[in-house]
């Protein structure tokens, strides 16, 4: 079991494929698994550590790559020092109506 902050995981994600060898495919599941099983918006430095990843320029880009097909939401927040930052979570049911 993994915890990461507001995220626990049945299995250990960042063993199941070293990032290297990872497809973008796999890659966009496991974001998606992430930011599922997260009980409230995480950032994307997060969703990395989350899959055994950096907040690399690729790795915003696919997740920027799937806020665009609007399978997630992207949210933005001021953090304490007053830099805008981001946070993503699934749609839910309230964000449709």
């Amino acid at each position: 079991m993994v915890t990461l902050r507001n995220v626990t995981f049945a299995r250990d994600w960042s063993r199941l494929v070293e990032h290297r060898k990872r497809t973008h495919g796999q890659t966009v599941i496991l974001i998606y698994e992430v930011l599922q099983a997260a009980k409230e918006p995480l950032t994307r430095r997060e969703i990395a550590k989350a899959i055994n990843r950096t907040a690399a320029p690729r790795f915003i880009d696919i997740l920027e790559g799937i806020v665009d097909t609007g399978a997630i939401k992207k949210t933005e927040f001021v953090a304490h020092n007053e830099v805008i930052g981001f946070k993503y979570s699934l749609w839910s049911e309230d964000d449709h109506e």
